[in-house]
């Protein structure tokens, strides 16, 4: 969301004052809930559950997660690790 109050904050007017919500699910994996939001959050394009209204949509490494106009990928360790591994490293 927008507010100080958040954890991660997004400074865009299409982002609701508490937008939405990481949730830890029953198998060791997290998943999005939106809190009421005016411009919806989505995983892969699939619109997430309300809070309250259902445990959260489960989220994979590389899913696309969107608040609004806002995108991001969802990544855990293993999938950074790689990334990271990938990245050219010079000497300069």
């Amino acid at each position: 969301g927008r507010t100080d109050e958040n954890d991660i904050q997004i400074n865009d007017a299409n982002i609701s004052s508490r937008h939405a919500s990481l949730v830890a699910l029953d198998d060791n994996r997290f998943g999005v809930v939106d809190r009421a939001s005016r411009n919806g959050s989505f995983v892969n394009d699939d619109p997430c559950p309300m809070a309250g209204d259902a445990a959260g949509t489960p989220l994979a490494p590389g899913d696309q997660i969107t608040f609004g106009r806002f995108g991001c990928t969802y990544l855990n360790a293993e999938r950074l690790h790689m990334m990271l591994q990938q990245v050219p490293v010079s000497d300069g």
